[in-house]
């Protein structure tokens, strides 16, 4: 067997060069590949590998079926065979497995092909992806920047989030990017360090009770992980010889105070301090953007909004733990970042140049009416299992790119006026970051000018779509209309349907819930 290790997407456009190939993997790694390389070369695979399938099912159109229950020893053996799947340990159980069933051409992407086609991934998504044009002030001359000048001795920094400030640009920008001056560690495809670390200094029962909505994770993988990570870091300290080591990972924000002080113990024994950095957004905005958010992964009411409120004496811990003088906090504003972008003023603050080529802006905002369709979808079927990726593709691939396509679109707003009992019934905790700042959180004047239309008041406002995109809906579906059900019903039923069509998990979710069947 052949086992090709391709380090660019030049190299596997050669590599399949009037080949045939299949793909092993229907998960996130694999909706990546088929959208930043399949779709973008016009280079399709014959069908799609992967054992969570269980009967012959469709996965972004194309055939896929179970590799353990095919029979796959009637193909081809010439036939290339690409793994999507990221986790190493994975891996070398796939290919152990084509190896025995004689497959003699195997392809595994390499870490820089990955952030190829992430990168390219998350610029398509943000082109497609409604932004707002806002006049961007010149960099503040009293704004801090450049707080880590003058380094001599190795200093390992921590970047914490807070979750909604650029933490996914800065991790992707960062992750393929490396000079003399600092060692970003290649722990993650995407660069987010929260899950790794997370594997590394948690015990499972602390893992679980923090991220058990986003992972199902048995103990003996964990405790494989925690293994396996605790092996990557301690190469990437030791090998390491830059000035600035940087780790980032916004859900390092949820872990427990004895978590950091063994991130502590252990970092101190190579570097000669360790500095935690971290962005504050203003709890109006905050909420706003991540109730956008939260309804991409949970189903999510307005009434629950109090539940999005991010504490800001979270960061309390880090001042116990690394000591006050190690904390630096510093207000995410972007008419004070030089050119609005948060990427250039995080490596400003660290002394990194960076050029404006090796910058992705990640995790654009979503109009109004896109996060209206998700909320309806989630609302009527909330029993339903979507991920993350799936909710993605219909985002971008169908909504954004299709039913939205030239129609007038929203800024997505909540109003001032849901928000602010919360931020009434935390004003102590806001006082609290506004004197570690050392400035105002909430601009007052913003708060008296008032609102637009189209921003959020009710469940009601979250309901309403218009009259145009329902009928851009029906016709892509060829959807039969039904009196008898209220216009956000049939909706979700749209939606729902255009997924199962992709999705193979979720068509077999609808067949399994039959009250659910459309």
């Amino acid at each position: 067997m052949q086992q090709f290790r391709v380090n660019n997407i030049k190299e596997l456009l050669t590599l399949l060069k009037d080949k045939k190939f299949i793909i092993w993997g229907a998960g996130a790694g694999g909706y990546i590949f088929f959208k930043s390389f399949c779709e973008k070369y016009k280079l399709y695979p014959l069908f799609v590998l992967d054992k969570k399938v269980e009967k012959e099912k469709k996965f972004l159109g194309i055939k896929a079926v179970n590799p353990y229950y095919y029979k796959l020893e009637n193909l081809d053996k010439n036939l290339w065979i690409i793994i999507t799947i990221k986790k190493e340990w994975i891996v070398r159980d796939i290919e152990k497995f084509l190896e025995e069933r004689e497959f003699k051409n195997i392809i595994e992407l390499e870490y820089d092909t990955w952030f190829e086609l992430e990168k390219n991934f998350w610029e398509d998504l943000y082109k497609t992806t409604w932004k707002t044009k806002e006049k961007q002030k010149k960099h503040s001359k009293n704004y801090t920047i450049n707080v880590l000048q003058n380094i001599t001795q190795k200093v390992c920094v921590i970047h914490i989030g807070m979750p909604k400030t650029g933490s996914t640009s800065i991790q992707i920008s960062l992750s393929n990017f490396k000079n003399d001056k600092f060692c970003y560690p290649k722990l993650d495809p995407l660069g987010n360090h929260s899950f790794p670390l997370a594997y590394i200094f948690m015990n499972y029962e602390e893992f679980i009770k923090v991220f058990n909505l986003f992972v199902k994770e048995k103990k003996e993988n964990f405790l494989e992980k925690q293994k396996f990570y605790l092996n990557q870091l301690r190469k990437a300290c030791e090998n390491d010889s830059s000035s600035l080591f940087i780790l980032s990972g916004e859900a390092i924000c949820k872990y427990f105070e004895n978590n950091l002080k063994y991130i502590k113990n252990f970092f101190k024994k190579y570097f000669f301090e360790i500095k935690i950095i971290a962005y504050i957004r203003e709890p109006y905005s905050y909420i706003s953007s991540s109730f956008q958010e939260y309804i991409k992964n949970f189903c999510v009411a307005l009434k629950d909004l109090n539940t999005i409120y991010f504490q800001y004496q979270t960061f309390q811990k880090f001042f116990e733990v690394f000591g006050e003088k190690n904390v630096i906090l510093k207000k995410f504003d972007s008419l004070k970042f030089p050119d609005g972008c948060v990427v250039k003023d995080f490596c400003q603050t660290l002394g990194i140049a960076i050029e404006e080529k090796r910058i992705v802006r990640a995790n654009a905002s979503l109009p109004k009416e896109a996060v209206n369709l998700i909320y309806i979808l989630r609302k009527y079927f909330s029993k339903i299992n979507f991920f993350p990726w799936q909710i993605e593709y219909l985002l971008n691939d169908l909504l954004l790119e299709n039913i939205l396509k030239d129609i007038a679109l929203h800024k997505f707003k909540i109003s001032k006026k849901l928000i602010k009992p919360i931020v009434e019934k935390h004003k102590d905790d806001i006082k609290w970051m506004e004197e570690k700042l050392g400035e105002p959180l909430i601009n007052l004047e913003d708060l008296e000018k008032p609102e637009p239309d189209y921003v959020i008041k009710s469940e009601e406002d979250l309901l309403t779509i218009p009259e145009e995109v329902f009928e851009r809906l029906r016709d892509y579906t060829n959807y039969k209309l039904n009196k008898r059900k209220s216009i956000p019903q049939q909706v979700a039923e749209m939606l729902l349907t255009i997924l199962a069509e992709n999705f193979p998990d979720i068509k077999a979710q609808l067949e399994e819930k039959k009250g659910l069947i459309l």
